[in-house]
């Protein structure tokens, strides 16, 4: 038996460091003192401290897309565990490791009106790779080597591909406050992974199988491997790829299929369907060929480790698992004619987009957004909030920067905290396009001691959620204004000034290239670009653009 009847719990952080963890984002709170007090004392860790639980959990999904490696997450009991929520089904779906500590009131209180109690146990069940609850008598040697299993096995799941958040739900007894000093034990259970490489034996068989078709297609979901693109060697195929999948790099790659959409014909569209599609990667951004995809007569392969499979086009055919890179790397394929139909497009598109930007006197968001991608260093990382900012940047070449994004469940609530987290852990420096509805929404952000001086924010305020002015259904609604867009007047001004925040503020295109020329420069803060456009500027001016494709 153990001397400190909370012995395992202060074993619990050097577990994790000999495993590989480096990074916790832990929440204030009492009930968790043990934990806290255990990562703090054990010493090893880059610990932040960060009081919202929903902006620490997407500082932690950012550090996790960074160093693709599982970050801790360190909570109190009650609601403080489901603010976590929307960041953990963010990494459930784009397969992002974290580990969920929360601690818990013990199971005899829970529904017994006692404080900060809910139903812990198995919370986020739905959006987890497993879920574990330790038991309370944390002295007993069976307890003690339960929770050592637990806690190896957590990292082991979180690191399996494809990776994933996990949650230990743990329990506590008062008191749980040490009224002396704490230790970890010499010799501690720890249990190496072993990697897993999954090769394709198969590959063989599916290139022969190649061979028979004349259009063959991959498109690229969400992936950030940039590893990826040395598989294409022997591959001369178009490649659609939205800005989330990062390959728009390649010779035959095709990024602006939703540009191409707006000009294509109909007789078009039906020379170009493909008699076999392969995909790599996880969501898909362009409505347009999603759509498209599904009324064309195909087979589809998806090539990766998925828990499910995955039939996007609802054409699945083969699911193939394992190393996407593996399996490519063995084919050969050749299709000069086809390739060179959507290549013609895409030079097409290019043309018409260079024009445009070049030719229009308009205000609004995209043609600002078509003034400051050239000025987006090299070597960036940018990232990408949701509704129209992710979307505006698929109409762009986004080859010089690696694209980062919350589209595995495409919400707005923790673009700005995943900047950050990813920012703090980088080198190099970040920026984030953010809409005014979810800069707003996450501005509690900024609300911790993260470093800050290599992110530098795009802000489109345009006064509310403009996407549902662009959208056939809300647009046609009488209530347009009171349900979907809500409007208002806020600016960031105020908020720039009490972070301490370089603030640019920009209502024209001389104003905006003004604050351009100097805005990467080097700084000690963060930067904030706030282009004010009027919302029906902002419809009109995209519009605009889509009706000039067409000419």
């Amino acid at each position: 038996m153990t001397t400190n009847p909370l012995q395992p719990i202060y074993n619990l952080p050097e577990i994790y460091y000999q495993l590989g963890c480096r990074h916790v984002i832990l929440s204030p709170g009492s009930r968790s003192a043990p934990l806290a007090l255990a990562f703090k004392r054990q010493g090893k860790f880059t610990l932040q401290v960060i009081s919202d639980e929903r902006s620490a959990a997407f500082v932690a999904l950012g550090i996790a897309l960074n160093t693709k490696n599982p970050v801790i997450l360190v909570c109190t009991s009650g609601s403080a565990l489901l603010n976590y929520y929307p960041a953990i089904a963010e990494a459930f779906y784009q397969h992002v490791p974290l580990i969920v500590l929360s601690a818990d009131r013990p199971a005899e209180w829970i529904d017994q009106n006692d404080g900060q109690s809910i139903r812990q146990n198995q919370v986020l069940h739905a959006h987890v790779k497993k879920s574990y609850t330790f038991q309370t008598d944390y002295q007993h040697p069976t307890t003690a080597w339960d929770c050592y299993r637990k806690l190896n096995e957590s990292f082991h799941i979180a690191v399996q591909v494809p990776y994933g958040p996990v949650h230990i739900n743990i329990p506590f007894r008062e008191p749980f406050y040490p009224t002396g000093p704490t230790s970890i034990e010499e010799t501690l259970p720890v249990i190496p992974v072993t990697p897993s490489i999954v090769h394709i034996k198969e590959s063989e068989v599916f290139q022969k199988r190649i061979a028979g078709y004349s259009k063959i297609l991959f498109v690229i979901g969400q992936q950030d491997d940039l590893e990826l693109s040395k598989a294409f060697t022997h591959i001369h195929v178009p490649i659609l790829c939205d800005s989330i999948g990062n390959l728009r790099h390649l010779p035959t790659s095709i990024y602006a299929t939703d540009g191409i959409w707006n000009f294509i014909t109909e007789e078009e569209k039906k020379e170009l369907e493909p008699q076999l599609v392969l995909t790599i990667g996880n969501s898909i951004l362009s409505k347009n060929i999603k759509q498209w995809l599904r009324h064309c007569t195909m087979e589809h392969w998806h090539i990766g480790a998925e828990n499910s499979l995955t039939d996007i086009f609802q054409h699945l055919t083969h699911q193939i698992p394992g190393s996407a890179i593996d399996f490519i790397s063995t084919l050969q394929i050749e299709q000069q004619d086809y390739t060179n139909q959507w290549l013609a497009l895409q030079k097409k598109y290019d043309i018409k987009l260079k024009e445009y930007i070049a030719s229009t006197t308009s205000w609004d968001d995209f043609s600002a957004i078509g003034y400051i991608v050239p000025h987006i260093p090299t070597n960036s990382i940018v990232h990408l909030a949701n509704s129209m900012s992710v979307r505006y940047l698929n109409y762009f070449n986004t080859q010089p920067f690696l694209v980062q994004s919350n589209r595995g469940v495409s919400g707005i609530d923790g673009c700005l905290s995943t900047a950050l987290g990813y920012a703090s852990t980088s080198s190099r420096l970040n920026t984030i396009i953010i809409g005014d509805q979810a800069f707003f929404y996450d501005r509690n952000a900024f609300w911790n001691q993260v470093s800050k001086n290599n992110l530098r924010i795009i802000l489109l305020n345009n006064n509310g959620g403009v996407i549902f002015s662009m959208i056939d259904g809300p647009s046609q609604q009488s209530e347009l204004e009171e349900l979907f867009t809500a409007p208002h007047t806020l600016t960031a001004e105020h908020w720039c000034k009490e972070y301490g925040v370089e603030y640019y503020p920009c209502a024209s295109v001389e104003s905006l290239q003004r604050a351009l020329a100097t805005f990467y420069h080097s700084s000690n803060h963060a930067k904030v670009i706030e282009v004010q456009i009027k919302t029906q500027d902002a419809v009109l001016g995209f519009k605009a653009f889509k009706s000039y494709l067409k000419t």
